[in-house]
């Protein structure tokens, strides 16, 4: 992946993070490569924040 598409996808996904619809920002971006890695990215930090509510749930 080329810097200018990382740079792209981390603003993907910091978008994702902050709408109401991340598919829906998905949905603007047309690089497939970009949608991957934003994808990627956002699930990661989905299953991170789920761990964080069970460990702080015990």
């Amino acid at each position: 992946m080329t810097p200018e598409k990382w740079r792209k996808a981390q603003d993907l996904f910091l978008a994702m993070m902050a709408s109401n619809d991340p598919r829906a920002v998905l949905a603007a971006e047309t690089d497939t490569v970009v949608i991957a890695e934003a994808q990627r990215l956002y699930n990661h930090h989905r299953i991170f924040e789920a761990l964080v509510h069970l460990r702080e749930a015990e």
